[in-house]
C-alpha cells in the first residue's frame, strides 16, 4: 500500500514539472540574448553574448556581417566609423 502511495506522489509530482514546463515561455530574443560590443586595446571589436540560464548559442549557426558605412560607438565619447 505504501508502494502504491508514493508511486502515485512521485507521478503527480513528475506530472506537475513537465506540465509546468511545458506552459513556460521562451524569453524574448533580446533578454534570452544580451548582446554588447566593445574595442579592446588592440582596437579590435569584441562580441559578447550573455545569454539566460538554459539558453544557448551555438558557434556554427552565428553569422556576423559589417555593413557598410557602419558607426561603432565604443561608450568613450570615440566612435569608430568604417566606411
Amino acid at each position: 500500500m505504501l508502494r502504491i502511495l508514493f508511486s502515485l506522489i512521485l507521478c503527480s509530482i513528475v506530472s506537475f514539472t513537465h506540465a509546468h514546463a511545458i506552459v513556460k515561455k521562451p524569453l524574448p530574443a533580446v533578454q534570452a540574448f544580451e548582446f554588447s560590443t566593445y574595442f579592446d586595446k588592440e582596437k579590435q571589436l569584441i562580441l559578447r553574448w550573455n545569454m539566460a540560464p538554459g539558453y544557448y548559442l551555438y558557434r556554427d549557426q552565428l553569422t556576423v556581417q559589417e555593413e557598410p558605412h557602419s558607426n561603432h560607438d565604443t561608450g568613450d565619447g570615440i566612435r569608430y566609423c568604417h566606411a
